[in-house]
């Protein structure tokens, strides 16, 4: 069965705690971490994902300066899942300014996160006979 590979961006060591707790639990999948958007895009440029989810707000490169980097310079259709705590504007605007799949508002449902996944990705769980 295929493992679903994800990178996860966000400055915040608790917020990357609780996605790596979040997708110990899903089967299949294999996430790296990244403190910062410079982290994130070295990692994205040395390794293959199937998704990558990123906070906006982050030090030395921003989650919307990495997007912009993996969708021009790399002209990567990779799926992004953008997670924020404080954009408050209409999510369309976003979903068209930055070329992103979908926004997980802060704090969110482990289900939200799984179904976005899902949707997104080849994810298919472990069958257990």
């Amino acid at each position: 069965m295929k493992t679903t590979r994800i990178l996860i961006c966000d400055d915040d060591e608790i917020g990357r705690n609780i996605m790596r707790i979040l997708l110990k639990r899903m089967k299949n999948v294999e996430a790296d971490f990244a403190a910062n958007g410079a982290e994130g895009l070295e990692k994205f440029i040395n390794n293959n994902y199937d998704l990558i989810i990123t906070d906006l707000h982050m030090p030395e490169l921003s989650g919307d300066e990495l997007i912009e980097v993996v969708r021009e310079d790399f002209d990567s259709e990779i799926p992004i899942i953008v997670t924020t705590g404080s954009y408050f504007g209409d999510e369309k605007t976003l979903y068209n300014e930055l070329d992103i799949d979908e926004v997980l508002a802060k704090p969110y449902k482990p289900e939200d996160l799984r179904n976005m996944i899902k949707s997104l990705t080849n994810y298919q769980k472990q069958l257990v006979a």
